[in-house]
């Protein structure tokens, strides 16, 4: 072995192999410095001493190394295990402190049921993600059975709009998110971001994303959680709507660490009634404001639209003037042609929320020649000019001033967490007082770990590579550098352990995983609105919640698992027994539905005999108190009787003229019996009319109980199935 051996260099295993699988799956270094050991072949250690990288290049494109990845690729994708050292409590100090490598058991081979399943996996995936139509999957098995005759797969294969519907609402979907949750977990805090747009079915559909620090991933990742459609959206329906969707899914909300909003007043609503859902616990949000990215947007708005210029309202008219004429469009090509200059096909369409982007609607407009004509103007119009452009400056700058979290001390000592800032001398101060500012995360003596831990940090020797991810130069020569992203950097210095195996920096790594994750914006949430157009169009109007959730989340999946690509996702075995799984829960559902839908109908049958019962009842207490007005009637004129019986009696007596009294006895006696009467059968009639009463009002009782009876019997079968999916 030469002299100055070339060591085995740890960014190797950031590198891919030809065919794309990263070689970290199977290199590992050897107990020697200059030594490598390949898991797949189960080789010994072999020597890269004399040709560094080159010795692995040669080994991983051996045809025997190659036909054992292919054979491993076709049947199940492979893991690598490390596993303590049988030879650890032997007395060697080559060996002492190193793991040897592994490779796990291979799965047994696809069955054939299975790879169908796999095919309509697949093709369920690629419908949600390119937003095809169910529809038009109804004849997808008889193009791919022309497409590939030969095929046992393609001859099997099915996926009309029915399966497809319920292999995404109750197989791909609940899926995804349960790979979410599961995820969540994991972690120590997670950040909420939400926000709701009108979609095409007339809802408001609130969108729930997930931030945080992912264990499958080791780094930040943002992550669609769930979307809820809503009627009336006040602060209190979305704070009960979030939190009881944590609930449903077992996810801790006093783990939540903060929410990523805009600046709405019921957003800060929101904000308010879930910190005080966490004091209930002993918790308490981190909170720092809304999104700082619509205060970017605002402030160009406000230095624009300070001048007279009237920008935006050119671009728009521009753009509608060459957009509304086809033939308009192909003379602005035809005239660029002639020209011999380079122009572009078509005008940018500004949006009027989005003012930071006006720069490249101009510059499609006028192009950097524009700029010669500055030359042309008076002294008096250059003078304009530019103080138009001060004043759009100056109001830009006093814009983002006066609404920036600028005075922020703890934003401000964030950037210790930069790797130029590890030696800074402050940085010790400003690592105590984040900890110290994020509610509830470390305790004391946590917080007093923190400055040795960061003293330790400070001297560490940090690998090259995991700062940079590549150089390169220019069509001009120029070198350039592009870094790694800040988690994959705190990643590596996280994987640092002590010589008991023990990790060096826990605290360190608690705070800065938690800090990483801070919302900074809503971005993510509103490029979500993007996804919905394109899932919920104008013709998909009658998706249902739970399919508007599928799709999101295969969307999202792909997006996470497979970088975009449908093909590149992993199909475990989890996935295809949960399609296979969805037509028995879709089937479950329903008949739940059914039966749900036919107690409904028999109750609103019973709620019809009722209402017809209460009507007569009501007939019956009306015809009754009509009668009884007509007994008022007959008493007032018994009574009259009365009264003119007894004045004939004063007067007769008065004058001791006692011929009439015989008549006004009469009157008298008439009138007494008559009211007499009548006051028997007005206390019949009043007591007829309290129990018809009596009957309605216990009527209309039961009606009610019955109503709420129904109603939770729907939300206990709306949570059974929403359960039985997870």
């Amino acid at each position: 072995m030469p002299l100055h051996a070339t060591k085995f260099n740890i960014s190797w295993l950031e590198k891919k192999d030809s065919d794309g699988t990263p070689v970290k799956r199977w290199l590992k270094q050897g107990t020697k410095p200059s030594s490598f050991i390949c898991t797949l072949c189960k080789t010994d250690e072999l020597c890269c001493g004399n040709k560094g990288w080159q010795s692995v290049e040669s080994h991983m494109n051996n045809k025997k190394h190659r036909d054992t990845l292919k054979l491993i690729k076709e049947n199940t994708t492979f893991t690598v295990q490390t596993e303590p050292n049988s030879t650890q409590s032997q007395p060697s100090s080559s060996s002492s402190n190193i793991s040897t490598v592994t490779l796990a058991s291979q799965a047994k081979t696809m069955s054939f049921s299975d790879q169908v399943t796999r095919a309509e996996t697949l093709w369920a995936m690629n419908t949600a993600r390119h937003g095809y139509s169910y529809l038009s999957c109804d004849e997808s098995a008889h193009l791919f059975q022309n497409m590939f005759p030969d095929s046992d797969i393609a001859q099997k294969f099915k996926m009309e709009r029915a399966k497809l519907s319920y292999t995404i609402s109750h197989g791909l979907g609940p899926f995804f998110h349960r790979n979410v949750v599961q995820d969540i977990k994991q972690c120590e805090r997670f950040v909420l971001c939400f926000d709701e747009q009108k979609n095409h079915q007339n809802n408001k559909q609130l969108d729930l994303f997930l931030k945080y620090w992912s264990v499958q991933n080791q780094g930040v990742v943002t992550r669609y959680y769930k979307s809820i459609l809503l009627g009336h959206a006040p602060a209190n329906v979305i704070r009960d709507s979030i939190v009881d969707s944590f609930r449903t899914d077992g996810i801790d909300i006093n783990r939540l660490l903060m929410i990523g909003r805009d600046n709405p007043n019921v957003n800060k609503t929101v904000e308010r009634l879930i910190d005080e859902e966490l004091k209930k616990g002993g918790g308490e949000l981190l909170k720092l404001g809304s999104c700082n990215i619509h205060v970017v947007h605002n402030a160009f708005k406000a230095g624009t639209t300070v001048s007279c210029w009237h920008i935006q309202d050119f671009c728009i008219d521009l753009w509608s003037w060459f957009c509304r004429s086809p033939a308009r469009k192909e003379d602005f090509v035809k005239l660029g042609e002639e020209l011999n200059e380079e122009v572009e096909k078509s005008i940018l369409y500004f949006v009027c929320t989005r003012w930071v982007l006006l720069g490249k609607v101009v510059d499609r407009i006028l192009s950097e020649e524009t700029r010669k004509s500055l030359a042309l103007l008076s002294k008096d119009e250059k003078e304009t000019f530019f103080r138009d452009v001060r004043n759009i400056f100056q109001s830009i700058a006093s814009y983002l001033k006066l609404n920036l979290p600028l005075n922020n001390s703890f934003l401000r000592d964030l950037k210790i967490l930069g790797p130029s800032y590890r030696s800074d001398p402050q940085a010790i101060d400003a690592i105590v007082r984040i900890g110290r500012f994020i509610p509830g995360l470390l305790s004391s003596n946590e917080i007093d770990l923190l400055n040795d831990e960061w003293l330790m940090y400070s001297i560490e020797t940090i690998d090259d590579s995991w700062l940079i991810k590549r150089k390169y130069n220019d069509l001009h020569g120029r070198e350039h550098i592009e870094y790694h992203e800040i988690d994959y950097y705190w990643n590596k210095v996280f994987s640092i352990v002590r010589v008991n195996g023990h990790p060096k920096y826990s605290t360190l790594r608690k705070l800065v995983k938690n800090v990483l994750i801070v919302s900074h914006g809503n971005a993510d949430v509103e490029r979500g609105f993007s996804t919905n157009g394109n899932i919920l169009t104008e013709e998909r109007t009658l998706l249902s919640e739970k399919s508007i959730n599928g799709l999101r989340a295969i969307y999202d999946g792909v997006e996470y698992l497979g970088d975009g690509s449908v093909h590149k996702i992993p199909i475990s075995i989890d996935m295809l027994r949960a399609v296979q799984k969805s037509f028995a829960l879709y089937k479950e559902e329903s008949s739940k539905m059914k039966a749900l839908a036919a107690a409904q109908q028999q109750e609103n049958e019973q709620f019809q005999k009722v209402d017809v019962e209460k009507k007569k009842l009501l007939e019956q207490e009306q015809e009754l108190m009509l009668k009884y007005k007509k007994l008022q009637l007959e008493g007032k004129t018994a009574q009259l009787l009365l009264d003119e019986g007894n004045k004939r009696i004063e007067n007769s007596l008065r004058k001791e003229d006692f011929k009439d009294v015989h008549a006004a006895h009469v009157l008298n006696k008439s009138g007494t019996e008559k009211i007499k009467v009548i006051d028997e059968e007005m206390t019949k009639l009043m007591e007829n009319v309290a129990i018809i009463q009596q009957k309605r009002a216990h009527a209309e009782h039961e009606q009610s109980r019955k109503k709420r009876k129904l109603a939770a019997e729907q939300v206990l079968t709306r949570a059974e199935n929403t359960h039985s999916n997870l």
